[in-house]
């Protein structure tokens, strides 16, 4: 039985269906749609896998055990540098984040040790390789 529902201004015309079939597509999907949902489907069943166990989480730039340097002012820890660059201030010297710190460098750990080098300088204080911990020790 063919069925014509006019919504918006367009006209949609086609067979009638059950309600129970209205979960089920009219058009079968492509090949290139079909590999599409099935990608997403692994993302989702992955993104699970990571909800459930902790491990294959994937790691924040600003974890613990990607700490990369530290700049030390007179015995206190004024900022930690990651490998990424990232970086986190103790609240005495957070208006330290205004510094026109570097943007680009030839890798991740280069731009760290730049940002590292221009805060000690600014600071006045030394740099010292940060320790590293391990975020599922963080998490016990």
């Amino acid at each position: 039985m063919n069925v014509s529902i006019t919504y918006g201004g367009h006209t949609y015309t086609g067979e009638s269906r059950s309600l129970a079939s209205f979960s089920l597509p009219i058009i079968p999907p492509t090949a290139e749609e079909k590999a599409q949902l099935a990608k997403l489907n692994d993302e989702l069943k992955y993104a699970e896998a990571q909800e459930k166990n902790p491990a294959l989480r994937p790691v924040a730039d600003n974890a613990p055990e990607k700490a990369f340097k530290q700049v030390m002012v007179n015995g206190k820890v004024a900022a930690t540098i990651y490998e990424s660059g990232v970086m986190s201030f103790s609240d005495e010297f957070s208006q330290m984040h205004n510094l026109p710190f570097p943007m680009e460098a030839s890798s991740p750990t280069q731009l760290a040790m730049q940002r590292a080098e221009m805060l000690a300088k600014a600071l006045g204080g030394e740099i010292q390789d940060a320790p590293k911990t391990s975020r599922l020790s963080v998490m016990a």
